[in-house]
């Protein structure tokens, strides 16, 4: 009987150890999906523009986002399309005079 009773002890705790580290094994799948990042001129430059708009309308830099599906950069409730806002971003001297040179 005590036989028995050992058996199952011993049974049963091997069964939450196997369990244990199965659950805890890494998704590797999961793991291999995460997206590259890719410092491409586009994404530097997308990020400059989103500095750009930050600084000039006193938004927090993480609430400029660019929306590649529709083209546009969206900071709060406005939409603007990304050739409209690029190009003012490339006239702006004073500021890429001031925020863009070497020093800062």
């Amino acid at each position: 009987m005590k036989k028995n009773i050992l058996r199952y002890c011993c049974m049963s705790i091997t069964l939450a150890s196997i369990l244990l580290m199965l659950g805890c094994k890494k998704d590797l799948q999961q793991v291999s999906k995460l997206p590259k990042v890719v410092n491409t001129q586009e994404s530097v430059k997308i990020l400059k523009v989103r500095k750009f708009i930050s600084i000039i309308s006193e938004v927090p830099f993480d609430n400029v986002k660019f929306n590649p599906t529709s083209n546009q950069y969206v900071f709060g409730s406005n939409h603007f399309e990304r050739e409209m806002i690029e190009n003012l971003y490339n006239n702006s001297n004073v500021y890429q005079a001031e925020y863009e040179s070497e020093g800062k």
